[in-house]
């Protein structure tokens, strides 16, 4: 669109816009894509719906969905608050039957967890409103939605086989079957971190995992002598909290050594990675590195170009789900909303559309 924008503006210069002839010269010709301005042809809607349907309720455990894509399926409208619209999201199968209709603020994959988050229309209608996912009812479930939990409190982190719930200063953790395996009283902590504590507070406390039996806490904001973190050691086996590492384990971990620098595309920059949650294949986005508007685009592993505008939906996360990639055909390109326009999973080995849903406005 920018691109198009460009092109206009260059038509109009070269046009002239006074009465005067402009001088002859020998110029490039600019060519315009008109189709950009042509409205797009809706695309009829691609999906059925799940038997038995769990509706305008919560995701029903079922040992027959298979895996679950997230959607969007419709744009809430809010006052107050630091944008004007909101996106609400619902669950697929994998072969486009609707599992839920679009009733949760947030729908996220993390490491073989899923994790959905439902609120009210009122909590965006508070007057300086400043929403936390903690104000949102927290379900999580497996990918497959073969389990699910409602859990008081919010989410904390996860790691591969293990993902961390709190509340009231309390942590819970959860396996990948549901189960409550670890639980940590806020008792425990009072004595480093005070009454009130938050985890993942801006400064602290937060929580790192080493292993299946030792975790990391860090926190600026109870510091002891104001200089260094607080550092303490959470023993999953034992339940309890240590103020120096267990034998064998080194006193912060070594996050360095953990980064992995993207690779680099000839003609590209700022190049990220998304990982498939189902496949482990890895993808990277990156913006090419040429004069005028950079394009961005979806690459393989090896720099074949997979989408060549592709739309990096930030409030989706991951993208790319089992071989799938999540896209938005907007109405209206030039506010983005997305009310009125469609959401997709699209295969990437053969580009065929798998499930094609019109988002709605709150209003519908």
């Amino acid at each position: 669109m920018k691109r198009l924008l460009i092109s206009l503006l260059l038509l109009c210069l070269l046009t002239g816009c006074g009465t005067a002839p402009p001088p002859e010269e020998t110029v490039s010709p600019v060519y315009t894509d008109w189709s950009k301005l042509t409205p797009r042809e809706e695309e009829a809607p691609l999906y059925t719906r799940f038997e038995p349907y769990s509706g305008s309720g919560p995701l029903q455990p079922r040992d027959d969905y298979g895996q679950l894509l997230p959607y969007i399926g419709a744009e809430l409208t809010v006052d107050n608050y630091i944008c004007d619209a909101l996106p609400l999201y619902g669950l697929t199968t994998a072969d486009g039957q609707v599992v839920t209709e679009p009733v949760y603020a947030s729908i996220s994959m993390e490491n073989g967890f899923l994790l959905l988050w439902r609120g009210s229309d009122q909590l965006y209608q508070q007057e300086g409103s400043q929403l936390e996912r903690g104000d949102f009812d927290l379900t999580i479930a497996a990918p497959d939605g073969s389990w699910v939990r409602t859990v008081d409190g919010y989410y904390v982190y996860s790691t591969e086989g293990l993902l961390v719930t709190a509340d009231q200063g309390n942590l819970f953790y959860w396996n990948d079957r549901g189960e409550l395996v670890h639980q940590f009283s806020a008792d425990i902590f009072r004595p480093y971190l005070g009454d009130r504590c938050a985890w993942n507070d801006e400064g602290g406390p937060w929580l790192d995992q080493a292993d299946g039996r030792v975790v990391y806490l860090t926190s600026y904001n109870h510091s002891p002598d104001g200089d260094q973190p607080l550092r303490l050691y959470l023993d999953l086996e034992q339940e309890a909290v240590r103020e120096t590492p267990p034998d064998g384990y080194p006193a912060e971990i070594d996050y360095e050594s953990l980064y992995e620098e993207p690779p680099e595309f000839p003609g590209y920059r700022n190049v990220w990675n998304i990982t498939d949650p189902v496949t482990g294949v890895r993808y990277y986005y990156a913006y090419t590195d040429t004069e005028g508007p950079p394009e961005r685009r979806l690459l393989s592993e090896t720099g074949e170009v997979l989408l060549p505008d592709f739309d990096s939906l930030w409030i989706l996360f991951p993208q790319i789900i089992n071989g799938c990639v999540a896209c938005v055909d907007y109405q209206d390109a030039i506010s983005m909303h997305m009310a009125g326009g469609t959401f997709r999973w699209q295969r990437l080995d053969t580009g065929a559309c798998v499930f094609r849903f019109p988002i709605r406005s709150n209003s519908e």
